[in-house]
């Protein structure tokens, strides 16, 4: 009896070590499930959007690639580096390093922007056609429908529709954005909008990443050069804008001497990124954690003027709070998040019928497939600082919240790059491994990032489910830690 519990123990801890696979199991065993009550090919056009032999074997072939790299990755029979590229402290190699780093960020960030704008259309309409993303024109139409409706006087409240253009939008922005009609900002501002705001970005990138390991800093640009950063770019879409103040907000906390201030412009940035869409606001709470965690240093004053930012920014938003669900995007094609997956494995054609419960339900039980393998590998966590611990928690949970929440579209997966920064440059500062969460996290995200098409959809929102469940795990190690300090003031 005894060594037949053994061996089941030892047959689930297995499974277990290779959570991606086991994921791709049971959704197996769901299809099949779903299969035996209709027509396997009804099944197939849920789940890759049409009848298609080619897209079956691509979707296979994907998911395949996850169970290959998860089993020789976990046995270590393929060595696993970042730490390549160009190395040595001489003056002259540090001056290549920056000369080339800038480059690279320059160009990877303002390219697609400088092709549109100089009207190379024809070239840019066909790099984007290589990652199956079509091109709308005119440029930075999502930008353009934001303006529209700023500009449209029929468009008072979240829901109304912006019929003072052609794009057939509703409005789904906070409302306060709407007063910024009296200054009479149009469309013709778009091009000025977005250079000022990519040069922001090329700027802030340059400081947080100049002195990385550079092996990091090209996965980084590898990133950047993918389909979620040259879809918000091509669409001039608002995520762009919360990716700055995010930017802005790790350059505060890593690049200048940690004062109140630091902490209250902080607060501000985030503040002012849940104004332009609502799941920002989430960041306030590590920062609030941080000014507590410090109220012995930096005072009473920081604390409660941060946390009146946070509040002030929540009782604005709060009016649009009840007609937000009703106007929210329930697509599949192209989506992500936690109800499209519930969605995509139950055979439903959007999201609107998928219930909280079963969202709930689902979140739970991905978590137990993933909490054996996520607890280790973020054991790390544990020893760093409170600053790094707080960006941690800041990048996380503002990437993770939407995810919960609502249907994204690829270009929120930009918001994974300040997480993916973080974890680089704590892996490079400290003496700190994180050679096996990198295994776990950094390729199935990289995977995702590439796979654009409607048929790898369910491919995309389970590689993506690490990375993801990065902050619950994170907040988890911040409340044990808390209670092991407690613990200990009280003995």
């Amino acid at each position: 009896m005894r060594l037949a519990q053994k061996k089941l123990r030892f047959v689930r801890n297995r499974v277990f070590e290779f959570p991606l696979s086991l994921s791709f199991f049971i959704l197996f065993i769901i299809l099949l499930y779903r299969s035996s009550k209709s027509d396997f090919n009804l099944v197939l056009v849920n789940v890759v959007g049409e009848d298609s032999v080619y897209k079956t074997i691509a979707l296979a072939t994907a998911i395949f690639s996850v169970i290959f790299w998860e089993i020789f990755y976990r046995n270590n029979l393929i060595p696993f580096s970042l730490k390549i590229g160009i190395s040595g402290k001489s003056l002259f190699v540090m001056l290549d390093n920056y000369i080339v780093r800038c480059c690279a960020i320059t160009i990877s960030v303002n390219y697609l922007f400088l092709l549109n704008v100089l009207e190379y259309k024809e070239l840019a309409t066909k790099i984007l056609s290589l990652f199956g993303i079509l091109a709308l024109y005119p440029t930075f139409a999502d930008l353009r429908t934001t303006l529209l409706g700023i500009s449209c006087s029929e468009v008072n409240r979240i829901g109304d529709y912006i019929s003072c253009g052609n794009r057939g939008n509703n409005w789904t922005y906070p409302s306060i954005l709407l007063n910024l009609r009296g200054l009479d900002i149009n469309q013709n501002a778009v091009i000025l909008i977005m250079f000022t705001t990519l040069i922001s970005i090329t700027l802030i990138l340059f400081i947080l990443t100049r002195h990385m390991d550079f092996g990091h800093f090209i996965l980084l640009i590898f990133l950047l050069n993918l389909p979620p950063f040259l879809i918000v770019t091509e669409r001039g879409n608002l995520d762009l804008f919360i990716l700055v103040s995010i930017l802005g907000v790790i350059l505060l906390l890593n690049n200048y001497s940690t004062s109140k201030w630091t902490f209250i412009l902080c607060a501000f940035l985030i503040s002012m990124a849940a104004l332009l869409k609502f799941y920002p606001l989430i960041g306030i709470a590590p920062l609030f954690y941080l000014s507590l965690r410090n109220i012995k240093q930096f005072g009473r004053s920081t604390l409660i003027i941060v946390m009146a930012l946070g509040l002030l920014a929540f009782f604005i938003l709060l009016p649009d709070l009840s007609r937000l669900g009703q106007n929210e995007v329930n697509d599949l094609s192209g989506s992500i998040g936690l109800g499209n997956l519930v969605a995509l494995a139950s055979g439903f054609d959007s999201t609107k019928t998928v219930g909280v419960v079963s969202s709930l339900l689902t979140l739970v039980l991905i978590i137990s497939i993933f909490q054996k393998r996520l607890w280790a590998e973020t054991a790390f966590y544990s020893d760093l600082n409170i600053k790094m611990r707080t960006e941690l928690l800041l990048t996380s949970l503002i990437a993770t919240t939407p995810w919960v929440t609502t249907t994204n579209y690829y270009y929120r997966l930009i918001l994974l790059w300040p997480l993916i920064y973080s974890l680089l440059k704590i892996s490079g500062q400290t003496s700190l491994d994180l050679t096996s969460i990198s295994r776990t996290i950094l390729f199935p995200t990289l995977l995702s990032y590439i796979l654009v098409f409607r048929t790898f959809a369910i491919v995309q929102n389970i590689a993506l489910i690490p990375i993801y469940l990065l902050a619950v795990f994170f907040v988890a190690r911040e409340l044990v830690k808390i209670k092991a300090q407690l613990r200990l003031r009280w003995n």
